[in-house]
């Protein structure tokens, strides 16, 4: 079947399945029955094509008994495992077609697996094996769930197994496959666990709409409600996603800022070591970069050392760019498999020079990195000999007088649960962003990666204390969204002042103007005197034109902060907006004695203008204009001339304005904002057409 007719009637089937419409579902159902097969020695060849038949069949028979009245109390239940079985077919058609595609990757994996004359030896071929799979039937789930269990199976195998099991079952959905990823996420060693727990939470994020259908595995995850190192791993793994959100904004980072700054390091490192490297231990003693220290300030470059370090602790994976330009390099990268293999010298990509690589253990053990960045750091090293290698080993080794203010930034304190959990998401973000065939992979970082979005997940948040927590480190990384929805989790009793004003702010950043107010008139309910939501308040009233709204905030912030020159500001603003031209001078009046010269000037000369007082206006716009004025201030200055009937200044004042703007010509719209008060003063629409020229010509 070519690949188009079969999107479309397999997008039709999924979406009457998620409708609950089973009969347009098994109607594309047969549509992709009729031109697909299955693999000959496949148990889908002889039990998918009998298992429609009979779903079918099945549904016509509890649709007669309806029609016929029959009450029958299991009918809903049986409704929804027809279309459960409805899913799981769809989901074989959808491997089939896979097959198919004989340019695709994972086409290519398959044939490769089933052409092979002995079973998988490698860990290479293991993973091929269980990545190119078709779901399991029982008898098959049941024996790999035993191999992946096996106590002689080695941690390296069991780690590539979690790995295959979950892009397998993000290809095509597997139940049994994310069982066995659901129970290593409980009972595996920390380096399996760890891919396990990762693995299940991205796969069920992805099927999330269709796990209604499946009240066994709804059931296990309320259990592991009750689990507290499964809950404390998952929220590792959600503080690890976010983090996850931000490669790209880290990497910009390092590669637009930090990095330049550390290469001027590295070349005084140079100069001052005059291009000899061998002696580190003596480097080191030098402090790299005498400034550091200088004026008792760090200089720059130790300010991007620290963020780089930071950034580093925090679990950002800050070579990622370096990593992708390797990467494109490496034919090793090519295979899928190789992403995922546990490091290790003696892979049969190094050859004979395993044993020698080994020095890079120094590097490894004192900065502990992913697998798919120590693959990395060893390809940049293959133009080396031995010896040199040696010698970068033995200068590693050495360097372990670290400055003082540098040492605490070496040692994150983190376990091995978190610290794995942090490399498998890292090479998970490295694969699904720089494989050569990722466009052929549903890449589950595009997805919602906040778990508390999704229902079966949202329990496991349902701790206020937890939820605030990470509320909060989503609101410093200002991750938005993320953040309104862990404050959510709050109840609203529960929620101090301070939360109220983070989700005003969230929402507000968000777009979401009125439910910022509301939550800032909350946050105003338990802290009346809040100087800081007071002016939140007033600032977004006037932006929605509820003038007297923030006047009222303004004032209530005024008497906490009577001095503020921009607030006094603001209060004008909104009694002129209001046309209270007298109250909002009072205010301004004020707001110039206590900053002459300021902002207020001009505020107080267009409120002169506004109620009339053409004298004083100009007064004003006199002193304005010996200020470095603005195209602004000329044109409003050109208008106080004008209505003080000096119209020769007013044309050398609006001739100033267009040549401030950089204008050549004034067009015939050049009065028509303030058209308004021109003619509220007696200028007629003849005058305006006369002065536009006379500025014309006075520019030409």
């Amino acid at each position: 079947m070519d690949a188009k007719t079969f999107q479309v009637l397999y997008d039709d089937a999924v979406k009457a399945i998620m409708s609950e419409q089973l009969s347009d579902a098994l109607s594309a159902l047969k549509g992709l029955a009729v031109n697909l097969q299955f693999p000959a020695d496949s148990w889908q060849a002889m039990m998918i094509p009998d298992a429609l038949q009979q779903l079918t069949e099945n549904y016509r028979m509890l649709l007669h008994y309806w029609e016929k009245g029959v009450d029958d109390p299991a009918r809903k239940t049986m409704h929804q495992q027809f279309l459960r079985q409805a899913s799981e077919i769809a989901d074989n058609y959808y491997f089939a077609q896979l097959l198919e595609e004989d340019n695709s990757y994972f086409s290519s994996v398959w044939k490769r697996t089933h052409e092979r004359a002995s079973v998988a030896s490698s860990l290479s071929e293991q993973f091929e094996a269980t990545y190119a799979s078709a779901p399991w039937g029982k008898e098959e789930a049941q024996m790999q769930r035993q191999r992946f269990t096996d106590a002689t199976n080695s941690i390296e195998e069991q780690q590539t197994m979690a790995a295959a099991l979950f892009l397998s079952t993000l290809e095509v959905f597997d139940l049994n496959k994310l069982q066995i990823l659901l129970e290593g996420s409980v009972s595996a060693p920390p380096k399996v666990r760890a891919r396990c727990i990762v693995g299940a939470l991205l796969l069920l994020i992805k099927y999330a709409g269709r796990l209604r259908f499946y009240p066994e595995l709804e059931a296990q995850l309320t259990l592991l409600q009750d689990d507290a190192a499964f809950v404390d791993a998952l929220h590792k793994v959600q503080a690890q996603l976010f983090l996850s959100i931000q490669t790209q904004q880290d990497n910009k980072k390092m590669r637009e800022d930090i990095m330049p700054e550390l290469l001027k390091a590295a070349h005084k490192l140079k100069d001052l070591t005059k291009g000899d490297l061998s002696n580190l231990a003596e480097i080191n003693e030098a402090h790299l970069n005498p400034e550091w220290d200088a004026d008792g300030e760090k200089s720059k470059i130790s300010k991007k050392m620290h963020e780089f370090l930071e950034m580093q602790q925090r679990g950002s994976d800050t070579f990622y760019t370096t990593f992708a330009q390797i990467s494109r390099q490496q034919a090793f990268f090519n295979d899928a498999a190789n992403w995922f293999m546990p490091f290790s010298y003696s892979n049969p990509v190094f050859g004979s020079r395993g044993e020698a690589y080994s020095s890079m253990d120094a590097v490894f053990n004192n900065r502990p990195v992913c697998d798919t960045e120590k693959y990395c750091m060893v390809f940049m090293l293959q133009s080396l000999t031995d010896e040199q290698l040696h010698n970068l080993g033995d200068g590693v080794r050495k360097m372990s007088d670290i400055p003082e203010e540098l040492m605490g930034t070496f040692d994150s304190g983190e376990e091995e649960l978190q610290q794995q959990i942090r490399f498998y998401l890292q090479d998970l973000y490295r694969f699904f962003h720089l494989f050569r065939f990722r466009n052929e992979h549903n890449n589950p970082f595009k997805l919602d990666l906040s778990l508390i979005s999704y229902p079966h997940l949202r329990p496991f948040f349902s701790s206020a204390p937890i939820a605030l927590q990470f509320a909060n480190s989503c609101f410093r990384e200002e991750l938005w969204k993320e953040a309104l929805t862990f404050f959510m989790v709050i109840p609203p009793e529960q929620r101090t002042a301070s939360v109220w004003e983070k989700m005003g702010y969230a929402e507000e950043l968000c777009g979401f103007v009125s439910e910022a107010v509301e939550y800032y008139e909350e946050a105003l309910r338990l802290h009346p005197d809040s100087v800081w939501t007071l002016r939140q308040l007033g600032r977004l009233n006037v932006a929605a034109g509820n003038y007297e709204k923030a006047l009222d905030y303004y004032e209530r912030l005024e008497a906490l902060c009577p001095e503020d020159v921009d607030l006094l500001l603001r209060i004008g603003e909104c009694y002129m907006s209001l046309h209270q031209p007298k109250l909002a001078f009072s205010v301004l009046y004020k707001a110039d004695y206590l900053q002459p010269d300021g902002k207020a000037l001009r505020a107080l000369a267009w409120c002169s203008l506004l109620s009339g007082n053409l004298e004083q206006a100009e007064t004003y716009y006199s002193k304005i204009l010996t200020l470095n004025p603005s195209a602004s201030d000329y044109f409003n200055a050109g208008h106080s001339a004008w209505l003080n009937h000096n119209i020769a200044e007013a044309v050398h004042r609006y001739q100033a304005s267009a040549e401030s703007s950089k204008l050549d010509f004034v067009a015939p719209d050049f009065f028509d904002d303030d058209a308004w008060l021109l003619k509220e003063h007696g200028v007629t629409r003849n005058e305006l057409l006369l002065m536009r020229d006379a500025i014309n010509n006075k520019i030409n």
